[in-house]
């Protein structure tokens, strides 16, 4: 007794001094229980037992979590710890009632079935108990640490356990039991253990050694009692993925045996029992026949029983032939390439009737883009009916981002628009900064003074220039040289004196010889004859000016040859204040594109041709800027952009009504045509003929029909594709 109490108070007192390192509040209490597997109660480990030692208790962390606790302890119970500390924190007061529901019940779920056969019954059959120990303190927060130190005793070692793992992972591949059943499976291992393991009568009452109730026994040393043979049917099943429990009970003295799921319920059976036999006697059972098994009353309880409802008959291979089949929903399994699917299905009433079915799987390909990443799809379709189409899509290549180009910034000028900088996708076009129109300056006139005429030197009308680019809005035109006006024999312009001997002069004296012989006339005033032939001179220069101006021939560019065209004739030509002095007025360049003004008064042009052979894109406007004036561009002019042969996207604007023949004509590397007009009226023949086979047209939806029309009439190929957006 005395022995009793010293030892307790030695336990006390390493209590008190292992948690003096703890900041506390309150006075520390110390909580004590125990457990032993009642299997196990007269049974000495073979583990050594440690006394707990002192811990260090810096830096640790509470928690309340009490899952977080349970996977700890359980990974202990795993690698055989003896020493397990946990730490735990709660706001209610810790009683021993409290403390010791906490431990056992922190212990019972470590040992919960998992459906790992490292897990669960394994662990519980393997433990043969625990005491334990903890130290409470009240913490800043009034709340209660505790610290528990569980000190467990195991049935078998880590060294011993690591040999089960390497022995069972060998075993099972030796069975070969990938491509069975589950009562192929089952069947294999009951047959390998009722065949190798014998029963350890010869360390039946042996107390002092404990290695007998462990799987090890059974698979390493080929003997073992039924604890043995029970855990090592546990461990072998769940590793090769059916279900089964240890069941402990009464079957003649304490005894241990197995139930195991087949077709959605359990069966009995007693591999220590048929071990030996050429029967049997004891596999698969329903619970009457197997009525010399007493169960223990945890596995009795209603709870237990609807977690694990066994079957009503024993198992027996149904006769298909008579009773039909009924199989089981099917099972998929791709290969590691995913190039091949096996569809595998079993029949619940006679699990070795299978059906079974390995295809090839189409392989699709989607490359990426800038945005979404490329991507797989392999796609199986089964011969069998009952076997559904399998579609796997993987990743395969990250989207590649966009690829930046900036969009360089072009001046506008007196006649041309600019552009802003922008920026775009290089890959997919996507824009990233848009470039705004800088409308054209427009030009900055200044007058070209008119030069008079004299007997010596040629005069010039008024003229009108831009003075930032140099363009002659009026040229100026030459006056010719006046002839002389003598009076008295002097030229009233230039002094010369009339000279007899000049024929010239001869001419200009019969023309003045009023006044050298008509001494009776008086003289003509110099300055009025001045006015006169000054007034007259510029009249006359002014009405020619006009004239040439007004009723000059309105002149078609040479590759206008459609007498079809429909705005031709929208020109008119009696606007004579509308029109402009010359041809070159009425033709003109914007953004490598050379127009044509077809309507002063509608102001209306259209698009001849692109200056640029090697173009690749061409952006056809819905407007167009030219001497201050904005033009709408109504229509794209016969072979306008037939041949290029480098073009590949050609965007249409929404005021364009007319595209005339071939204007698109032989563009082989055509690959998008995107239409925004709204209201195209007309296509004329071969328009798109010899386009790029593979080219996409896209309209507007609404116009998808009436355009669809026209384009056939224009000589699109139909197996071009058209789409909307």
């Amino acid at each position: 007794m005395k022995k009793k109490l010293f030892i307790v108070s030695l336990v006390l007192s390493m209590c008190f001094s292992m948690l003096s390192i703890v900041n506390v509040q309150a006075k520390e209490t110390i909580r004590e229980d125990h457990y032993v597997n009642p299997i196990y109660k007269d049974v000495k480990s073979s583990v050594v037992h440690h006394d707990i030692q002192t811990y260090s208790l810096e830096d640790v962390e509470y928690t309340s979590d009490q899952e977080k606790l349970v996977k700890i302890f359980r990974e202990k119970l795993i690698n055989r710890e003896s020493n397990i500390v946990l730490y735990y924190h709660c706001d209610e007061e810790i009683t021993q009632e409290f403390f010791s529901n906490l431990v056992h019940q922190l212990f019972q779920k470590a040992i919960k079935h998992t459906g790992n056969g490292k897990e669960g019954d394994y662990l519980k059959w393997h433990c043969q108990g625990w005491t334990v120990k903890a130290s409470i303190s009240v913490n800043s927060n009034k709340g209660y640490d505790l610290n528990i130190f569980y000190d467990v005793s195991y049935l078998s070692s880590l060294e011993q356990e690591e040999k089960v793992d390497e022995e069972v992972s060998n075993l099972l591949k030796s069975l070969d039991l990938s491509n069975k059943t589950d009562y192929q499976k089952v069947k294999a291992i009951y047959d390998y253990i009722c065949s190798n393991v014998t029963y350890d009568h010869d360390k039946l009452n042996d107390k002092s050694y404990s290695l007998k109730y462990t799987a090890y026994a059974a698979l390493i040393n080929k003997t073992a009692v039924c604890q043995g043979y029970a855990s090592l049917f546990y461990r072998l099943a769940l590793d090769a993925g059916v279900d089964t429990r240890v069941i402990s009970g009464e079957a003649g003295g304490l005894h241990a045996w197995n139930i195991v799921k087949l077709n959605g319920k359990y069966y009995n059976l007693d591999s220590t029992w048929d071990a030996g036999r050429s029967t049997y006697a004891y596999f698969l059972k329903n619970t009457n026949d197997f009525d010399d098994h007493v169960r223990d009353n945890d596995y009795q309880s209603n709870e237990f029983i609807e977690e694990y409802p066994m079957w009503d008959e024993s198992y027996t291979e149904i006769d298909c032939n008579k009773y039909g089949h009924n199989y089981s929903e099917p099972i998929y399994k791709w290969s590691v390439d995913n190039m091949t699917v096996t569809a595998k299905r079993i029949c619940l009433n006679n699990d070795s009737h299978v059906e079974e079915e390995t295809v090839t799987a189409q392989k699709n390909v989607k490359d990426p883009t800038c945005t979404e990443n490329g991507i797989i799809t392999y796609i199986a379709n089964f011969k069998n009916n009952a076997f559904k189409p399998q579609i796997k899509i993987v990743d395969d290549k990250k989207a590649t981002g966009h690829k930046v180009v900036v969009d360089q910034a072009k001046e506008a000028t007196c006649t041309e628009d600019g552009l802003t900088e922008g920026k775009h996708c290089s890959l997919c076009g996507y824009v990233y900064k848009k470039q705004d129109i800088i409308p054209a300056k427009g030009h900055t006139y200044v007058i070209d003074p008119a030069v008079e005429a004299t007997c010596t030197t040629a005069g010039k009308t008024e003229g009108k220039h831009c003075s930032t680019c140099g363009y002659i809005a009026v040229v100026q035109k030459e006056i010719p040289i006046r002839e002389h006006e003598y009076k008295n024999g002097v030229c009233i312009w230039c002094g010369k004196k009339f000279d007899n001997n000049s024929s010239s002069d001869q001419d200009d004296k019969n023309n003045s010889s009023d006044h050298v012989n008509d001494s009776n006339k008086p003289d003509k005033e110099p300055s009025n004859n001045t006015d006169k032939n000054t007034n007259s001179t510029n009249s006359s220069v002014k009405d020619n000016n006009d004239k040439n101006q007004d009723n000059s021939d309105y002149q078609e560019p040479d590759n206008y040859n459609d007498p079809n065209h429909e705005d031709r004739d929208n020109v008119n030509l009696d606007d004579k204040d509308d029109m402009t002095t010359s041809q070159e007025d009425d033709c003109f360049k914007s953004n490598n594109l050379y127009y044509r003004i077809t309507s002063h008064k509608k102001k209306q042009v259209t698009v001849l041709k692109c200056l640029n052979k090697n173009c690749k894109s061409i952006n056809i406007p819905a407007k167009v800027s030219y001497k201050g004036k904005t033009y709408s561009v109504v229509s794209i002019h016969a072979k306008a952009f037939s041949g290029l042969k480098k073009v590949k996207k050609i965007t249409i604007g929404k005021n364009v009504k007319t595209i005339e023949k071939m204007a698109f004509y032989n563009c082989k590397k055509l690959k998008t045509v995107q239409i925004n007009a709204t209201n195209l009226k007309r296509i004329d023949k071969k328009a798109f003929g010899k386009v790029n086979g593979k080219c996409l047209i896209r309209v507007k939806a609404k116009k998808l029909s009436k355009y669809k029309k026209l384009l056939s009439k224009g000589g699109l190929n139909k197996i071009i594709k058209i789409k909307t957006f």
